[in-house]
């Protein structure tokens, strides 16, 4: 199946994620290889990093932070499917693992998938430990 795993801090340099209280998926652009989007109208995008009072869940109960929908042969974000909290208790974070998953919830598998994601994490400025 596939993963990507990010290291935030290693990789990106982003240090003082200690605090993190927020997380949104911005956009995603999801190229497969092989002609996977013929197969299904929509994949869906999972990262167990993010607590799951932030994610919505699919008909499987996978928490999940994005369905992306086929268009032009790729799988796109285009926008939020009704409105949920995507606030939660502080944490820290340092990876995010990426999955894919297909319509009915199997894990989706790609050689070589191109993807492009952009996301926006809130963190609290100082602990609530420190106030």
């Amino acid at each position: 199946d596939y993963r990507e795993t990010i290291d935030l801090v290693d990789k990106y340099k982003l240090n003082g994620l200690d605090n993190v209280i927020g997380f949104e998926l911005i956009s995603a652009n999801v190229s497969l290889d092989g002609d996977n989007t013929d197969k299904f109208p929509f994949i869906d995008l999972a990262i167990p990093e993010i607590p799951h009072i932030a994610c919505r869940q699919n008909e499987y109960g996978i928490p999940i932070i994005a369905r992306l929908k086929t268009k032009d042969g790729e799988y796109v974000e285009t926008e939020v499917e009704g409105s949920y909290s995507n606030y939660f208790t502080p944490i820290k974070l340092s990876t995010l693992t990426l999955k894919l998953f297909n319509v009915k919830s199997d894990p989706i598998i790609s050689n070589y998938p191109k993807i492009n994601y952009e996301f926006e994490i809130t963190v609290l400025n100082r602990s609530l430990s420190q106030r």
